[in-house]
Formats: structure tokens, C-alpha cells, sequence
């Protein structure tokens, strides 16, 4: 009788390892995105941030190289005192995109100010302005290098600025007004 007993329930055991282990395993967590690798392949600085020769010089064999593109201040903001730059091409692997940012650091009667500019190629990765407006009603539609942007300033201070020229996606992030840093980049100039 024990030995019924005990074939029983090792049978029922079996039964039930058997069953389950073949069933589908159900999971609150969310899949792990993939893992992205970001190299920094290349990077300068230039002063005064305005000498677009020197920055072209420096950078510009490395961004056709790596199929960069960047925008590059051809004048400062008025009454600006010192002014550098930098310029660093990273590529995100994957999908392989390749990305420029561009700092602008200058001073205006002793105090320093800034602004960051990130080119990345224009693609389906990064939303619209259109895209962002619907789930942010704070966006302001603007012009920026005759595109359809647009403008976000937060509660310090801090503005972005968005805008797609077909091409390439950019976004900037600075302390400056909004209008001034935008007819600030009306004539950056594009490398290459």
C-alpha cells in the first residue's frame, strides 16, 4: 500500500513537472533593451569660438570621414568678450548613427553663458516638433534656418530648441533667450 502510495505521487509529480515545464513562462518586466555602445571617435576645441577656418581645419577630414555634419558659429553674440568651442563627433553603435555636438561657451560682461548644439541624422528615431507638440502643449512652433521648429523653455531658464531640415535632426540646449540664440544660428555655418 505504501509502495501505491509512493508510485502515486511520483507519477502525479512528473505528471505535473512534465506539464509545466513546457508551458509558457508569464513576466511582469518589460524585454531589455539592446545594448548601445557610444564611441567618441573624435573630438577638438577652438578659440575664439567664431574662427571658422580653425575649426574647419581641424574637424572637418574627421566629419567626412565619419559621415558627420555640424553647424559652427560664423560670429558671436554681441558685446561678447571671449568665446571657445568644441566639437565632438560620437557614433552610437548600433544602428551605427553618427552624431555631432557642438559647445559654444562665451562671456558677456563677466558672466559666462552657453549654448550646445546636437546634429544627429534626420531619421524616425527622433519625434518632430509636430510629433512632441501633441503630447506637449508647452512647445512653442518657431522658425529656425527657415524649418519648422520648435522652442521649450523650463522653469530655470533652460530652452530647447528643436528642428528638422530634411537632412538632419538638431536640438539645442542654452541659458540665452530663445529669438536671440535662434537668429544666433541663422548664420552658423555648415561643416561639410
Amino acid at each position: 500500500m505504501a509502495t501505491r502510495r509512493l508510485t502515486a505521487g511520483l507519477l502525479a509529480g512528473l505528471v505535473l513537472l512534465a506539464s509545466c515545464s513546457g508551458a509558457p513562462t508569464t513576466t511582469t518586466t518589460a524585454p531589455a533593451p539592446p545594448i548601445q555602445i557610444v564611441f567618441r571617435p573624435f573630438e577638438t576645441t577652438w578659440t575664439p569660438a567664431d574662427d571658422v577656418e580653425q575649426v574647419t581645419a581641424l574637424a572637418l577630414d574627421e566629419l567626412v570621414r565619419l559621415g558627420g555634419s555640424a553647424l559652427v558659429p560664423v560670429s558671436l553674440p554681441p558685446e561678447t568678450d571671449s568665446s571657445a568651442g568644441r566639437l565632438a563627433i560620437s557614433r552610437r553603435d548600433p544602428p551605427g548613427e553618427v552624431y555631432v555636438d557642438v559647445y559654444i561657451t562665451f562671456t558677456q560682461d563677466g558672466h559666462e553663458a552657453a549654448l550646445s548644439l546636437s546634429s544627429y541624422p534626420a531619421d524616425q528615431v527622433h519625434p518632430t516638433c509636430v510629433e512632441r507638440k501633441v503630447k506637449e502643449n508647452s512647445l512653442e512652433a518657431v522658425e529656425v534656418r527657415s524649418a519648422s521648429g520648435c522652442v521649450f523653455t523650463n522653469t530655470v531658464g533652460l530652452s530647447f530648441i528643436e528642428w528638422n531640415d530634411g537632412d538632419r535632426w538638431y536640438h539645442v540646449e542654452t541659458f540665452m533667450q530663445p529669438d536671440d540664440a535662434i537668429s544666433w544660428l541663422t548664420d552658423w555655418e555648415q561643416l561639410p
